[in-house]
């Protein structure tokens, strides 16, 4: 039986997202403000290991304004996000740093707490940003 449904996931459009395509959508978003200076964000959508959104941004902000820099490119992340078809639940381990300081660690928790376990979620980044 789980072939078949299988078979028919893919027939209807059904089943999961285009992991490249959502991977492009999300670098394209981190990429469309002054913020990004470098950085690749990375997307896995796997039956085992489920579905993820990670990478290390560097951001074109130094010290105090860094954080702000950071959630600014984790907002437009969040809204290409939620717009691409068939995309589950995201466990969201990006991280960044200023462009001239790799030494300080901006992380996702330091934006916004998760709402349950250790782990921020792309629900968690919607509710954040009021999606």
């Amino acid at each position: 039986m789980g072939v078949i449904t299988m078979l028919l996931a893919a027939c209807t459009g059904g089943g999961r997202a285009d992991a490249d395509a959502v991977q492009r959508a999300l670098q394209d978003a981190a990429e469309d403000g002054p913020e990004l200076a470098e950085g690749t964000i990375h997307f896995q959508d796997r039956a085992k290991t489920g579905t993820s959104i990670s990478g290390v941004l560097a951001v074109n902000a130094a010290g105090d304004e860094a954080p702000a820099a950071f959630e600014a490119i984790l907002e437009r992340i969040s809204h290409a996000y939620r717009e691409q078809p068939r995309t589950r639940t995201a466990s969201v381990l990006l991280e960044a740093h200023p462009a001239d300081d790799v030494d300080q660690r901006i992380r996702i928790t330091d934006i916004l707490a998760p709402s349950s376990g250790a782990t921020v979620t792309s629900d968690d980044l919607a509710a954040h940003f009021g999606l």
